[in-house]
């Protein structure tokens, strides 16, 4: 089954009509991994930390949400303060996008 396909309307990304087709495979990939762990569990905490790969996670999760709303997605973060003060904004700002308990539930700590 193809989860994504260049005509595919969703939500959380906006994607130009130029993606590649090797992006397109590795998400379809990446979502097939997750559908595994659906199966197995429903209830998701993901760390985040801001970053490119954690960020890439909280994405692919989102989207999966939007597929099974019956996932209990738990995001959270903590700010250990050893981090690039500007990393908790970008974390807070990016969490912020999705109202707690509407769409998930989040925690921000310091």
């Amino acid at each position: 089954m193809e989860l994504l396909s260049k005509q595919a309307p969703f939500d959380l990304l906006s994607l130009p009509s130029h993606i590649p087709s090797t992006f397109i495979e590795k998400f379809n990939e990446s979502i097939g991994i997750l559908e595994k762990l659906y199966e197995k569990n429903k209830k998701w905490i993901v760390t985040y930390s801001g970053g490119k790969d954690s960020t890439s996670l909280v994405v692919l999760a989102l989207y999966m949400k939007q597929i099974h709303p019956d996932i209990d997605l738990r995001i959270t973060y903590s700010d250990t303060m050893m981090e690039i003060p500007q990393m908790s904004t970008v974390a807070y700002s990016f969490l912020s996008l999705y109202p707690k308990k509407k769409i998930i539930e989040w925690s921000f700590s310091r």
